[in-house]
């Protein structure tokens, strides 16, 4: 019975222990944190009062354009500014004043040649102006801006569409890749209007299609050129496909006056693969293999290879049996 009072003791003794450990180690934690709240604000205070450098992000606006004026280049949407002066001034504009607007007159600017120049002097001396008094403004990037524009030249001129398309097996095209507008206008000054011929879109790059795909699809920049519209609407129509046979005769071409072409065999089998939906349009008239006499003639060794001159867009794959004929050649006798 004593030794259980002992133990009790004990236990109630490092109770207590533990307890003042506890609250001597959370007194010196508050202690710590304190010091650490308090020298931060003074290294706060401190930097408030030293000389800093920061970079101010600067929105960019061009204004006063002429309604007979097309931009045609690029316009950054800001400036990178780099700035040095006292802390508490390069702070004031993340707390409590905004980060001015630089707006370009395009009325002030030097112009030469369809292109209008913006250099960094210009840019520093309008930004001087909308920062305080006596904050020094050491760089901006870019350092200087081109603004390709155009007195209302245009154009309009084909759009060429470059794709890279696979289809799941048993799936293909069931007819053109259709995008639209297939034409767009242009704006830039004359001289590099007259080097434009056609306008090519981003690459279209999708693989394993076994549905109709439909995207919009962003043309290529060209520097100087503003592109309206500058994207397009792509179709892909994708289907399931299943492949056709027909008997096709090969016809004689070229063929001089009082001759007679015969050809052996003189129809062959052709194999295409074709979309469901069009498998019923699939007829013999919508293709043409020929032998061109004047092929004969150079190389005239009785068989001859068969030209596919002619096939339906919405087919594909187009294997043909035999690939050459013989012939012979029958001048024809008059009566």
């Amino acid at each position: 019975m004593q030794g259980r009072k002992n133990q009790l003791k004990i236990y109630r003794f490092l109770v207590k222990v533990r307890s003042f450990l506890r609250f001597k180690r959370k007194k010196e934690l508050l202690t710590f944190l304190f010091f650490v709240i308090l020298s931060t604000f003074f290294w706060f205070l401190q930097l408030m009062k030293e000389n800093l450098e920061t970079d101010f992000r600067v929105p960019l606006r061009i204004i006063n354009i002429p309604r007979n004026i097309i931009l045609t280049s690029d316009i950054p949407n800001s400036l990178q500014v780099r700035a040095k002066d006292k802390g508490a001034t390069l702070f004031s504009y993340s707390f409590s004043r905004p980060v001015p607007t630089c707006e370009i007159d395009f009325r002030e600017l030097q112009i030469k040649k369809g292109v209008a120049t913006i250099s960094s002097d210009y840019l520093l001396n309008k930004l001087r102006k909308k920062f305080v008094v006596g904050i020094d403004l050491r760089s901006v990037f870019p350092e200087s801006i081109n603004l390709n524009f155009s007195q209302g030249e245009s154009k309009t001129v084909p759009v060429k569409l470059l794709s890279a398309i696979t289809t799941e097996n048993s799936f293909g095209l069931s007819n053109r890749i259709r995008f639209w507008p297939p034409k767009i206008t242009i704006y830039a000054p004359t001289d590099k209007l007259n080097q434009i011929k056609e306008v090519y879109t981003q690459v279209l790059r999708v693989s394993n299609l076994k549905d109709t795909f439909e995207t919009n699809l962003v043309l290529n920049k060209i520097d100087g050129v503003k592109l309206v519209p500058y994207k397009i609407r792509v179709m892909v129509p994708v289907e399931s496909i299943t492949e056709k046979s027909i008997d096709i005769p090969v016809i004689g071409i070229n063929v001089p006056e009082g001759f007679n072409m015969r050809l052996f065999p003189a129809t062959i089998r052709v194999v295409c693969s074709v979309s469901i939906s069009h498998y019923k349009s699939v007829q013999a008239n919508d293709f043409s293999f020929v032998i061109d006499y004047n092929d004969i003639q150079k190389n005239n060794t009785g068989r001859h290879h068969i030209k596919m001159v002619k096939y339906p867009h919405y087919v594909s794959n187009i294997r043909y049996q035999p690939d050459e004929v013989d012939v012979l050649m029958e001048e024809i006798q008059n009566d």
